[in-house]
C-alpha cells in the first residue's frame, strides 16, 4: 500500500500553480514585447531620414561588392603575370 503525504502532495500542485501563472505572464509580456518592437519598427520606417539611411545602405553595399570583386579580379590578373602566366602555385626549382 503506498502511503501519500498530503503535504509534499499540496506542495507540487503549489509549484505547478505558480510556474503556470508565471508562464502565463511571461507569454503576455513576450507578445506586448513583440508587438511594440514591430509598431516601433514600422514608424521608424515611414519617417523621411529613413529612406535616405536605406538609399545610402543600398549604395555603401553595392560600392563594397563591386570593389571586392573589382579589387580581386586584379589582384588575380597582377598574380598570374608576376608568375610569367604559370599556373603552378609552388616553385620546386
Amino acid at each position: 500500500m503506498k502511503v501519500i503525504n498530503m503535504d509534499t502532495h499540496d506542495s507540487d500542485q503549489n509549484k505547478r500553480q505558480k510556474s503556470f501563472t508565471f508562464n502565463k505572464k511571461l507569454l503576455k509580456l513576450t507578445i506586448a514585447g513583440g508587438a511594440v518592437f514591430w509598431v516601433t519598427s514600422i514608424v521608424t520606417s515611414l519617417l523621411p531620414i529613413a529612406a535616405e539611411y536605406r538609399a545610402a545602405l543600398y549604395y555603401f553595399l553595392i560600392g563594397v561588392i563591386f570593389n571586392t570583386v573589382r579589387f580581386l579580379f586584379i589582384g588575380c590578373s597582377i598574380g598570374y603575370l608576376y608568375k610569367g602566366g604559370k599556373m603552378d602555385v609552388v616553385d620546386y626549382d
